[in-house]
């Protein structure tokens, strides 16, 4: 593995799978410069790497890229280049921290408000390494908590999501904190006496990316 995706570290690659990285570079190999027809190397780095075919092709058959092939492929080179412009932008530019973890936390937001369950889950655990942790707020590490575990309730990952909240001690979080955690773990009845402790105030605009 380069040195260079060596730095995002192995939370990314447990989750989205080095594998399929290799097989989707080597692929591009064989279209640019074999017409999309298998070759030893091909066969060979790709299962040196790891990688399981459904159905080993023969070298020299020939490879399409049929649509749900180029969608999965287009989705995990977008996952590394977020995590690896992430990674990088705190490596050489250190004083920008504040900015970067703002940034994070704004894309896994948006990833939830677009209901992209599975990558907001990987794209959250990603932001919850110890690198990425680095230069943030408490606040921000129970955003990115509380975001990582929406994520895993969606993909119905309950065991995921509650090994997660269950990483930190949440009864001396704000309230706005302890009522999302409660709702999460479908506690109602904590749900609800939360909520009235709430009333009509909520000091903390918890729908905040930051």
């Amino acid at each position: 593995m380069p040195d260079s995706l060596l730095l995002i570290g192995t939370v990314y690659w447990d989750r989205v799978k080095w594998p399929q990285f290799v097989e989707a570079g080597q692929r591009r190999n064989l279209m640019v410069h074999c017409g999309g027809h298998v070759s030893d190397q091909y066969l060979q780095v790709c299962e040196s790497s790891g990688y399981k075919f459904t159905d080993r092709p023969r070298t020299g058959q020939k490879l399409s890229i049929g649509y749900p092939y180029f969608r999965a492929t287009a989705g995990l080179v977008a996952r590394v280049a977020l995590m690896l412009t992430h990674t990088l932008w705190r490596k050489i530019l250190p004083a920008e921290a504040e900015q970067a973890n703002a940034e994070l936390n704004d894309q896994v937001y948006k990833l939830l408000c677009a209901q992209r369950w599975k990558t907001a889950s990987e794209i959250g655990m990603f932001s919850l390494s110890d690198v990425m942790l680095v230069g943030t707020t408490d606040m921000q590490h129970r955003i990115r908590l509380c975001n990582t575990a929406i994520a895993l309730k969606n993909l119905e990952q309950a065991d995921d999501m509650n090994r997660l909240l269950g990483s930190i001690d949440w009864s001396a979080s704000i309230r706005d904190f302890r009522f999302a955690v409660a709702i999460l773990q479908n506690r109602h009845s904590d749900a609800i006496k939360v909520m009235k402790e709430i009333g009509k105030s909520d000091p903390v605009p918890i729908n905040s990316p930051d």
